[in-house]
């Protein structure tokens, strides 16, 4: 998705910080494990939000990092590409790991969250 450096990506989901810091390709990332054993997945970010470690639990909306660039290369290569979230979610049965198109979930998010802001000035 792309959007300005900076802007903050945000949880999708209650879950648990499974990996985070540098990835060749996905610059730096974090990767989140749900209650249903979805991997939700956070790349190319500028940096991270400085109270999130390995073994967190996170919250949805809750701040995670920061739209960037980073990636293809080593730790700290940026500007090789337009900013952009890289987001995924990923099922795993132990024997095969599959994507998902996240875009249903993602508008389904956007319109909850639309909701509970207009009910909050209500």
């Amino acid at each position: 998705m792309f959007a300005h450096y900076g802007v903050p990506v945000r949880s999708t989901c209650f879950g648990v910080v499974e990996i985070k810091g540098w990835n060749k390709y996905g610059g730096w990332r974090i990767g989140i494990r749900d209650l249903n054993n979805h991997y939700h997945y956070y790349a190319h970010l500028q940096g991270f939000d400085k109270g999130i470690s390995l073994g967190d639990v996170v919250t949805p909306g809750q701040t995670l990092g920061w739209v960037g660039s980073s990636g293809y290369g080593k730790p700290g290569t940026s500007g090789k590409f337009p900013p952009h979230l890289h987001y995924g979610i990923y099922r795993d049965t132990g024997l095969t790991e599959w994507a998902f198109d996240p875009y249903p979930l993602l508008k389904r998010w956007e319109t909850e969250e639309k909701r509970a802001k207009k009910k909050t000035r209500s």
